[in-house]
């Protein structure tokens, strides 16, 4: 398997970026490479109009959560995919943890009852995080960039 990595943000990056075979410049370049699929990892902004490119050149998607920061790009993206019929799944790592697949199992076995109504609020110290990265400059604190506060 051959990784290449697109910036996001549109900088030109001087250095590798880890687990990552090849620096691209965009998505037209990668498409253009006949790639077999691609992985949208960038910020929640960008995932809509990054996936739509993507699955209308037929690459099949994994898309990391949200799949959107805003409700319209979700139409427009569910009907580019009606349109194009390319595969795109979600990656979301916290449906694995031992409490997501206990509370699974319990609702499947009929011990906790019916669900009406679940509000689900993680949150992590950031500064414990990400340690060799100064948390005021990640994506996690950036409203413009996805970034919800209650």
């Amino acid at each position: 398997m051959h990784l290449i990595a697109i910036p996001s943000s549109g900088k030109i990056v001087n250095q590798n970026i880890e687990f990552s075979d090849q620096i691209s410049l965009g998505i037209e370049e990668v498409i253009q490479d006949a790639i077999d699929m691609a992985i949208e990892a960038s910020q929640a902004p960008f995932h809509a109009e990054q996936t739509i490119t993507l699955i209308r050149s037929g690459i099949p998607t994994l898309v990391e959560k949200p799949v959107t920061s805003d409700s319209q790009d979700v139409h427009k993206l569910i009907e580019v995919y009606k349109e194009t019929n390319t595969p795109i799944t979600i990656g979301y790592y916290l449906r694995y943890m031992p409490t997501s697949v206990k509370i699974k199992e319990l609702l499947i076995q009929k011990i906790i009852g019916n669900i009406y109504n679940v509000f689900i609020d993680i949150g992590q110290y950031l500064p414990d995080w990400r340690p060799s990265k100064d948390y005021r400059d990640s994506v996690s604190t950036k409203t413009s960039l996805g970034v919800v506060y209650y």
